[in-house]
Order: C-alpha cells, then sequence, then structure tokens
C-alpha cells in the first residue's frame, strides 16, 4: 500500500503495503523462475539489514534517512519478529529476502488512511551514497499494532472502499466452519507486508515500459484487463504511486489517469459510483469459477486490491503466491465477507482448482523476481 511502494494499515494499512516503487533506471537482469534450494543467508544476515529511522521519504540520490538507528531493544521485537517471518518462508522467498540491501522500520506516526501511504518498496536509480543500497522496504512500525493477518487484511480492504460501503471483513486461515489455522499470526502479516512492498520492486524490473501486457508471454495481464497501463507519472513529479483509496482515485480520474479497464465486469467505477450496488460490485469481484459445461470462468483476483490497477495485481498475485508457498503455516483459506451476501473463500477457491485465471497468473509468476 503504498505510496506506489507503499504497504497498508489501516488504520495500519494505508501505505503501500501496498506501496509502489518509483520509476527506476536501468537495472540488473532478474532471474525468472530461478529455484534455489536454500537461501544464501540466515535469519540473522536478514536481521543485520534491518534498521530504524524516526522518518524517511525516499528521494532519488537519497538512499538511507539521516539518521538511521540501530532497531531498539524490548517489545516490539522487530528484528525477531522478522527474523520470524524469514524462518517461515519458502526457500525462494527467503532468497529473495536475502536479496534485499535494507530493511527500515519507519517510526513515522500514521497520518489519514493509516500506514499504507508510509511503508513501500523502492528499487533506486540513482545510488549517489552507497552504490549497493539499490533495493530498499521500509515497513510502518504501526503494523506491529495490528492483532492478526486477518485484521490486516481487513483494515486494508475497508480502506480501498468508499465510505458507506466499508463493510467487508477478512479471515485468513479459517475454514467455514471457522477452524482456524495457526497461521493468522504477525509472522504471516509480515510476510504479507515484505511480498508486497517487494512486488512492487519486482514490478519495475519484470515489466516493460510503456506497455505492461508481455509479462507471463501474454498471459497475466491479457487475461484479466483489457487496458492496462502503467502506473502514471505524478504531475508534481512524486516518483510513488500513492495507496489507490477512493480520495486517490478520484484524484487520477480528474487528472485524467484513471484508464485501467477489468476485461470483464464490474469496473471500479462500479464501487466508486455506484450507491445502490456497491456491495454487488464488490461482491462480484470475487466470484469463483462455476461449473459447466461450459465452465463460466470466475474473477482472476487474488485480492480486492488486486482488482485496483494493473501493478496491485502484479504486487497482489505475487503476495499471493508467496502467503501459500510458506514453509510453516501456509495459506489455505482467505474469506471475504461483503455486507449482505454470502462469504467468498478466494484462497480454498484457488487450492481446489475453482480459479483458473488466478492459477495461470500465480504458477507463471516467479517468487524470485531480483538478484
Amino acid at each position: 500500500m503504498i505510496r506506489s511502494a507503499l504497504f497498508l494499515c489501516a488504520a495500519i494499512i494505508v501505505a503501500a503495503c501496498f506501496a509502489c516503487a518509483p520509476a527506476p533506471a536501468p537495472s540488473p537482469a532478474p532471474v525468472v523462475g530461478a529455484t534455489v534450494r536454500g537461501p544464501s543467508c540466515s535469519d540473522t544476515d536478514f536481521a543485520a539489514k534491518v534498521f530504524y529511522a524516526a522518518s524517511f521519504a525516499p528521494s532519488p540520490g537519497y538512499p538511507a534517512p539521516s539518521p538511521a538507528y540501530n532497531v531498539p531493544n524490548g517489545s516490539p521485537d522487530y528484528r525477531g519478529d522478522l527474523k520470524a517471518a524469514f524462518d517461515a518462508a519458502s526457500p525462494d522467498f527467503a532468497q529473495q529476502l536475502c536479496n534485499l540491501d535494507r530493511v527500515y522500520i519507519l517510526a513515522k506516526t500514521c497520518g489519514t488512511g493509516g500506514c499504507v501511504g508510509d511503508s513501500f518498496g523502492w528499487l533506486q536509480s540513482k545510488n549517489q551514497v552507497a552504490k549497493t543500497q539499490g533495493r530498499i522496504v521500509g515497513l510502518a512500525a504501526r503494523l506491529w499494532n495490528e492483532a492478526t493477518y486477518s485484521q490486516y487484511e481487513t483494515d486494508l480492504a475497508q480502506n480501498l472502499l468508499p465510505q458507506g460501503a466499508t463493510q467487508v471483513t477478512y479471515k485468513a486461515s479459517c475454514s467455514s466452519a471457522g477452524v482456524c489455522a495457526p497461521g493468522d499470526n504477525l509472522t504471516t502479516l509480515l510476510v504479507a507486508a515484505l511480498a508486497h512492498e517487494i512486488g512492487h520492486i519486482g514490478w519495475y524490473i519484470l515489466n516493460p515500459l510503456p506497455k505492461p501486457s508481455n509479462f507471463c508471454s501474454n498471459i497475466f495481464f491479457d487475461a484479466s484487463w483489457s487496458v492496462a497501463t502503467p502506473p502514471p507519472a505524478d504531475e508534481n513529479l512524486n516518483p510513488f504511486r500513492n495507496f489507490l483509496n477512493p480520495s486517490e482515485r478520484a484524484r487520477l480520474r480528474n487528472w485524467g489517469f484513471w484508464v485501467d479497464q477489468h476485461l470483464r465486469p464490474p469496473q471500479i467505477n462500479d464501487i466508486d459510483h455506484s450507491s445502490s450496488n456497491q456491495y454487488q460490485a464488490i461482491e462480484n469481484l470475487l466470484t469463483p469459477d462455476q461449473p459447466g459445461p461450459p465452465i463460466q470462468l470466475g474473477q482472476p483476483w487474488a485480492s480486492l486490491f488486486a482488482a485496483m490497477s494493473p501493478d496491485e495485481d502484479f504486487v497482489e498475485t505475487y503476495k499471493f503466491k508467496v502467503l501459500t508457498t510458506m514453509s510453516r503455516n501456509p495459506l489455505t483459506h482467505g474469506s471475504v465477507t461483503v455486507q449482505g451476501y454470502p462469504t467468498e473463500d478466494i484462497v480454498n477457491d484457488y487450492l481446489t482448482g475453482k480459479k483458473a485465471i488466478l492459477k495461470a497468473k500465480t504458477d507463471c509468476m516467479p517468487v524470485i523476481l531480483f538478484n
């Protein structure tokens, strides 16, 4: 969330947790589809990359906040919790964490919209101080205030929706019978936050500009979007995409930048501009495949956030793959309840073969996006 590189925190999500990264200069060639037997660093090595910053607004040419401090001891145990996330990750995602140059815990107080705009993923195009610090993730300290991963996703979804249409809740790793796996916790939340921000870095490495449709042999975007474009350049030259809450979507429309269109309805405009059918439109974004013949293909989105834009679709699908392939407590259920409608379980539908398009998109998504 995201300032285009930021992550969320709704009252915690509101930043990039989903954020995006700024448009970079030429970057190293990615290792697409590479698989490793084990990560090249340990959880202790990864934790040594974690620093604490009272404030950090990334910009080209400034690779680090000033000052940056060692992570404080005590509670929360930021480094210990991030080590636990590393240990819970798949070997490939642990390797991707090894490939980061720095992780900052950002102590800024989250403003309007939560912490979404205060987390970020950054692929630096200019490294005037430290040539090796080019892949940076910032996590809002307020993420540690979220009680569970479910609450984190609920906060994120509610911050994405117009005022008056926020009755959407998320339950992670809980079946329709209410039986929950042990993974609905801070560890899963941090894996999700890291994956989202890393996905924003990977977006700029893997997706050619000005049109991203070539990714995944045209499978990824052409199956979901009739019009898919890269994030617009901000008129104020802000290198980050802002979190796509309703006010940001309205701002982009006013500037003529809201041009992405789903291949099949509903469109995000149906959520933003329909006071009577908002919940129906939200529900329709979650539908699974229906049996046939012929089979009726369901919606291709890994989350509500994924349906907002092509870059968030890429990032959220990446996060989805990371969470469903964790070495410890992989995500098995991700139930979204929209007020007045039956609960839809996106993760279970995917795992039981009821999300053919999402499966094709996830299968072609590499976990290792960059060296």
